[in-house]
């Protein structure tokens, strides 16, 4: 209850009134409010830190303009540790508006349509004025939907496949130079056995 206590009646009689207020109701919402306040601090700082963590990369961008809002650590591994938060992606990494990917982040944005691409090489700068290095991704450019169905922003997510498709290519190289090898062994015998001595 709220309690208001005053006086009334003349200045020589003590009487005092008392107002009783109930306001449970009152307090059990403000109660409920807190409780879903401090849930919805706790799941902002899960999905941070779920964000943060994730194996791919991941970054934001909001606005036509492509800004960064926000971008994870595998992200600015993979652009090589460039400042992108507050930046439009045209200034941060303009290498990729040679090979297209600004008109396809704009497509996505105005159109509202999800981009996959699998197995792509990108060329990237490896950092601010670094060397250009080939890198392999799967990613996807996924707009980002606002309540009124329109799109407010990109997210960029993916995997960086590069030490896989570098492995893979020296692998080959190597099965290519044996079989050179072994398809010019005219006065030699070759076998070939796995640890356990099958051929």
């Amino acid at each position: 209850f709220d309690v208001y206590a005053f006086r009334i009646g003349p200045a020589d009689e003590a009487t005092v009134a008392l107002v009783f207020t109930d306001v449970t109701d009152r307090k059990r919402a403000e109660e409920e409010r807190e409780r879903l306040l401090r849930h919805a601090s706790e799941e902002r700082e899960r999905l941070a830190e779920t964000f943060e963590r994730s194996p791919a990369f991941v970054a934001v961008l909001r606005g036509p303009d492509h800004v960064y809002e926000r971008v994870n650590a595998r992200y600015k591994e993979l652009i090589g540790r460039r400042d992108a938060v507050g930046r439009p992606v045209r200034e941060v990494v303009p290498e990729v508006g040679e090979q297209g990917y600004f008109e396809i982040l704009d497509r996505v944005f105005r159109e509202g349509e999800v981009y996959v691409a699998n197995g792509r090489r990108v060329r990237l700068a490896r950092g601010p004025g670094g060397a250009m290095e080939d890198r392999w991704l799967d990613f996807v450019l996924q707009p980002l939907i606002g309540p009124d169905g329109v799109a407010s922003g990109v997210l960029i997510h993916g995997i960086d496949l590069t030490d896989r498709v570098r492995a893979e290519a020296e692998a080959r190289e190597k099965d290519q130079r044996l079989q050179l090898l072994l398809d010019n062994a005219t006065d030699y015998a070759v076998l070939i056995t796995d640890p356990d001595g099958n051929l």
